[in-house]
């Protein structure tokens, strides 16, 4: 029945069990499926694009509203594929940026430069915590 209806074993075993219980299943080809999900890989994008603030959860509520729906699994894992990154939004202490600690990072940056690149000893800790 699969290969009739070009689709996989386990989505033919999915709409049979959607029939038998006199649910509504729409049989889509393969290269169809692929359209869609590349389609809803687009919206994510868009959504993303409009508000790069939103939630998994706001994602779920918004593709909702278009007609779509996605665990927050199947976002995450779009959102990876597309190379987004998600993080908290923090705002950025004002003291951080003052004057005074941007002019002595500056003087840092230059003292290491003026440091030959035989004599430096660069220590990575950012796997320590």
């Amino acid at each position: 029945m699969a290969t009739d209806l070009n689709i996989s074993e386990s989505s033919a075993r999915l709409y049979k069990i959607k029939i038998e219980e006199r649910q509504k299943a729409i049989i889509l080809p393969r290269s169809n499926i692929n359209h869609i999900r590349e389609e809803i890989s687009q919206n994510i994008v868009n959504i993303v694009t409009e508000n790069n603030a939103i939630t998994l959860h706001g994602f779920q509520t918004n593709l909702g509203e278009r007609g779509i729906e996605r665990t927050l699994s199947t976002i995450c894992r779009t959102l990876k594929t597309k190379n987004f990154i998600r993080k908290r939004i923090l705002n950025v202490p004002n003291e951080r940026n003052s004057e005074s600690k941007l002019t002595t990072r500056q003087n840092i940056c230059r003292m290491i430069n003026d440091i030959p690149d035989e004599s430096l000893i660069i220590i990575d800790k950012t796997g320590i915590n």
